[in-house]
């Protein structure tokens, strides 16, 4: 019987190559989700209008390339999951960056440490893995497991449906034909999304 780590991460997995829309899939983990830890907030976390972000999140990377035009030695795209503390506010949030790497390796993440592309205003604070992470917070018992799965659920979820649905892929691929796209912490998972591709 796999741990509750590897079924979440099956989940996700699986989900993520359905060919959902990010309203379906966001519907899916959080079924599976709310069926291994029921809790009062799966409600309002599933009310949660996922699309909303995604216009900003498209224009974010669209101006991104625009602003810093992707170098010719570029060969592949890590958004990059990070929590930003807000002193003036005494709260975290979490971010996602761009940045870009000149070496890759779809089995080992090590690549995205050496950013060779590191463009500026590559961060963006999207509103839903915070909005979760308000709403789940007070669990005490899943809280470290759901502030691991949610965020990067959400995250691959979002840009993976940008990548096939909103963007302009013609400014990433001037020197490419296809660039592998992969989201994760910092310090620790990742999952390969849709790549950018003609």
């Amino acid at each position: 019987m796999p741990s509750p780590h590897e079924a979440a991460w099956e989940n996700l997995e699986q989900t993520l190559n359905a060919g959902l829309t990010l309203r379906q899939a966001w519907d899916l983990v959080i079924d599976f989700h709310s069926g291994t830890s029921p809790a009062d907030y799966w409600d309002k976390v599933r009310a949660l209008n996922v699309d909303a972000d995604q216009p900003a999140l498209a224009s974010w990377m669209a101006q991104i390339i625009s602003d810093s035009p992707l170098p010719e030695n570029i060969i592949a795209i890590w958004l990059g999951i990070t929590k930003f503390w807000d002193e003036e506010e005494e709260k975290e949030y979490y971010a996602v960056y761009l940045a870009g790497a000149d070496s890759y390796d779809a089995d080992d993440a090590e690549w995205a440490c050496d950013a060779a592309y590191r463009p500026a205003n590559k961060y963006i604070i999207p509103d839903i893995p915070n909005d979760v992470d308000e709403l789940i917070k007070t669990d005490e018992e899943n809280y470290s497991f759901l502030d691991w799965i949610l965020p990067l659920a959400y995250t691959a979820l979002a840009f993976n449906d940008i990548i096939k649905t909103r963007l302009d892929k013609s400014g990433f691929l001037k020197n490419q034909t296809s660039l592998p796209v992969t989201v994760g912490f910092d310090d620790g998972d990742f999952i390969s999304i849709q790549p950018l591709s003609k």
